[in-house]
């Protein structure tokens, strides 16, 4: 089974996830990125520096873009989204999201107050479909030494 996925919202940390997606690709992991969708059709190519690195990150060739959320969603039959956008969007995307029982793989923070991921949670509870947050800080040095000090 071949897992398809869709990113919404091509800035700064969407380059990381087009580069672990096309790793587990190149691996045989079952996972493809097939659709992107962003307002900006610049971000779709441009190459992106993260964390004021010099080096930018390669960005997978993706021949299926959009600018608008809705088109992505009625052109692509997606297993996942894997919601990139600014965190002041992530509620509203994420719900919207669920609400068509659409896998969401939604950027941290979740949303920017609790009352918010819990209408997020909510909409999950209501769906077929499920939520994961990309949480991955947690396992990088600085959330190590957080721990340990704690």
């Amino acid at each position: 089974m071949m897992l398809r996925v869709g990113i919404w919202g091509c800035g700064g940390i969407s380059a990381m996830h087009r580069s672990a997606y096309k790793k587990m690709e190149e691996c045989g992991a079952g996972v493809k990125l097939v659709a992107l969708c962003d307002i900006n059709k610049e971000n779709f190519d441009r190459e992106i520096k993260i964390n004021l690195s010099k080096n930018a990150q390669p960005l997978a060739k993706i021949d299926r873009c959009y600018t608008d959320i809705d088109e992505m969603l009625e052109k692509e039959q997606l297993d996942m989204v894997d919601v990139c956008l600014p965190s002041q969007l992530h509620k509203e995307a994420a719900i919207k999201l669920l609400r068509r029982n659409i896998n969401v793989l939604l950027e941290k923070p979740m949303a920017l107050s609790a009352q918010d991921c819990r209408e997020i949670i909510a909409a999950e509870e209501r769906s077929d479909a499920r939520l994961m947050v990309a949480q991955c800080e947690r396992f990088t040095a600085g959330s190590d030494y957080l721990k340990v000090a704690a």
